[in-house]
């Protein structure tokens, strides 16, 4: 299963780098999970730019590795600070491009937004807090209209491209001045 996700994520970016730098944590053990902030999924750095995913046998599915290991990908190219500032939706909709499930595919999108009628605004989902709604409709639909954008946007741009825009932003540039370009 670790094998599909990878290969997912390393035809997505080209290549993977985060293998060196990234442990993959299965916990069930809710005393273990509730130290670490998350009831199922999380990818997140520690100071010395190691990424742990942690997932519970729940999620293990290659679906979810391939999206954590997509974040984890995203977060060996840029530093911790840079991390903290990228918005929300965009980390989180560059990992749902190797999410496959249903419930996040463009006639869902079509669907639940009305053609993009009742999509969230971006703005609306900048933040952790914001992205992260404690209702679980909605931050799946913040995950949904989060892949919709960036898909609309790699359509229209390549991964070089997409790379260039993390190395920019990483090097001090603005995202949404980079983002908004055509």
């Amino acid at each position: 299963m670790t094998s599909e996700a990878k290969a997912r994520v390393k035809n997505f970016y080209g290549d993977m780098q985060c293998l060196d730098n990234t442990m993959v944590v299965i916990c069930d053990d809710k005393k273990i999970s509730d130290k670490i902030g998350e009831k199922d999924t999380t990818t997140f750095p520690f100071p010395t730019k190691k990424d742990y995913i942690c997932l519970s046998n729940e999620y293990f599915n290659v679906d979810v590795v391939a999206h954590e290991f997509t974040h984890a990908e995203l977060h060996s190219y840029i530093s911790s600070d840079t991390q903290r500032n990228l918005p929300v939706w965009f980390d989180e909709g560059l990992a749902t491009q190797n999410d496959y499930r249903e419930k996040y595919s463009y006639e869902n999108w079509v669907k639940r937004t009305d053609n993009g009628k009742k999509a969230t605004p971006l703005k609306d989902m900048d933040s952790f807090s914001e992205f992260q709604s404690k209702d679980e409709d909605e931050r799946q639909f913040h995950y949904l209209c989060a892949k919709h954008e960036i898909k609309e946007w790699l359509d229209k741009h390549s991964i070089q491209e997409l790379m260039e825009l993390v190395k920019a932003v990483n090097d001090g540039e603005d995202f949404y001045v980079l983002y908004s370009q055509p």
